[in-house]
């Protein structure tokens, strides 16, 4: 993964306190044809709506270049952690070892402006480690 500078960014998975969401980079299309494209996905909260951006590429040269889709709105509290397997974090990754991991598991906590509360549990079956 790489910043919009063309810093490259030593992680397959980045998700940070502050930002209120995480970044990853994804297989998107049908598993069984060869028609998949590889592209850079978040999940955050803007303002109080809980949005996915797909962006084009891996590797966006322009940072405006994205389909966004509202997953859920209203929303007045958001928590995301990320596990290793075996401790929940804030953010991701850790350290350098990490740093060559998807995150075992990802919670997201949503509190929306009515009082109702969503918890999912994301669990993946990607390989865990790049080389």
């Amino acid at each position: 993964m790489m910043t919009f500078n063309g810093i490259i960014e030593n992680a397959t998975f980045r998700g940070e306190i502050g930002s209120n969401g995480f970044t990853l980079t994804a297989k998107l299309g049908n598993s069984a044809s060869k028609d998949q494209v590889i592209a850079r996905v978040q999940y955050l909260l803007k303002d109080d709506v809980f949005v996915r951006k797909q962006y084009f590429t891996s590797n966006p040269a322009d940072p405006e270049a994205f389909i966004e889709t509202k997953l859920m709105s209203d929303i007045k509290y958001a928590q995301i952690e990320f596990s290793d397997g075996n401790n929940w974090y804030f953010t991701w990754p850790q350290n350098t070892l990490t740093s060559k991991k998807i995150p075992s598991l990802i919670k997201v906590f949503l509190e929306k402006e009515t009082g109702e509360h969503f918890t999912w549990i994301i669990p993946h079956s990607l390989s865990l480690v790049y080389e």
